[in-house]
């Protein structure tokens, strides 16, 4: 009954899913396999709160149950819940036995690396990946895997090395071509990157990460129609997603399209109010739709952050000129000048504004 669960549920019929694994669970009250099926059925309908408290009335019947903490570390990952999915899977690897199918424990030791790497805990990273090579001594597995962990050690060289003799070993392997695109990404070599990238995202590994990667890549590459066919295809836009709204206006205000543009920055500022780097961003394309009222008003309203305060000011004085308020503006970059006395561009901003509005020699010095 769970294995037809599990039939129904791979081909996204949760409803006779449902029903197998209720049927199973009535059969054994403490079925672990019925337990994981309501759960991943109630995280697929995006209930996570309620998945969470199933996997822990789960373990709760089941302590000594592997299987129900690799389940529950696939319901963390799947959530970017990176170390705590680690801590899932470490359990997991624990609590493995001769009656552990090797299939589940080496799935299991594989996602305990690979979370460790998302999490940035790499030096535990590196030690279960030592231990890994012990326990399945050559497999290609662990190739991949660590030319993924010196990617996140910022060791591009090796990363690339090792990514490189992996696909040329298993040159189908698109979740390669997904690493050793992001490995070309971090060196600046963009025109490599976007053609690994490309046979990733076609062939559909690396998920919304590498999508977004690809699109930034020919965004870098000045090919912002590109990046928005990449952006929209197969449907995998998220209005929800704040990253993938600012990702698309950036492409849109590219290509020309700024109306879309400020749409979609606005759809990521009221996603994500408390972000400077959404608001900025669309500051900046108010002003490039002659909206300078609205820059102003935005503007005015952030709070003051030292890493962005200067490009913050520096719009606000454009907005004011754009807006006719000649002497805020003039005042706004006083301002700026004070605080930035030892900052060359606060110099060159007072200078260009005092030679937009004619007073040459003011600009002059």
């Amino acid at each position: 009954l769970v294995f037809l669960g599990d039939v129904f549920f791979a081909l996204g019929n949760y409803d006779e899913a449902g029903i197998q694994y209720a049927n199973a669970l009535k059969l054994d009250a403490k079925s672990a396999g019925g337990l994981i099926g309501e759960a991943m059925i109630l995280a697929a309908e995006g209930k996570d709160d309620e998945a969470e408290q199933v996997f822990e009335y789960a373990m709760g019947l089941n302590p000594e149950s592997s299987i129900i903490w690799l389940a529950r570390g696939n319901h963390l990952r799947s959530s970017r819940e990176f170390s705590e999915a680690a801590d899932a899977y470490r359990r997991a690897v624990e609590l493995g036995d001769a009656f552990t199918p090797l299939g589940q424990q080496f799935a299991a030791n594989v996602r305990l690396i690979s979370s460790l790497i998302d999490s940035r805990r790499l030096d535990e990273a590196g030690e279960h990946l030592r231990q890994f090579d012990v326990r399945y001594p050559g497999h290609p597995v662990s190739e991949f895997l660590r030319g993924q962990l010196a990617l996140a050690e910022g060791d591009f060289d090796t990363a690339q090395l090792v990514m490189q003799g992996y696909l040329s070993k298993y040159p189908r392997d698109s979740r390669g071509e997904a690493v050793l695109g992001a490995i070309n990404f971090s060196q600046e070599n963009l025109r490599q990157a976007e053609l690994h990238l490309l046979t990733a995202v076609r062939a559909g590994a690396g998920g919304d990460a590498t999508r977004r990667l690809l699109a930034e890549t020919q965004l870098r590459l000045r090919k912002p129609e590109d990046a928005l066919q990449v952006l929209r295809s197969g449907g995998a836009l998220d209005p929800s997603d704040f990253m993938d709204m600012v990702l698309l206006g950036r492409a849109e205000i590219a290509a020309g399209d700024t109306d879309a543009a400020i749409r979609h920055f606005e759809q990521s500022a009221a996603i994500s109010p408390e972000n400077l780097a959404v608001n900025l961003a669309l500051a900046a394309a108010y002003l490039k739709g002659d909206r300078a009222e609205d820059a102003v008003d935005l503007l005015s309203s952030l709070p003051v952050e030292p890493g962005s305060e200067f490009r913050r000011q520096s719009m606000l004085i454009v907005a004011l000129l754009r807006q006719g308020e000649r002497d805020k503006a003039i005042a706004e970059s006083d301002r700026l000048l004070a605080q930035n006395e030892t900052h060359a561009v606060a110099y060159l901003i007072a200078g260009a504004l005092r030679e937009l509005i004619g007073e040459d020699e003011a600009a002059r010095s």
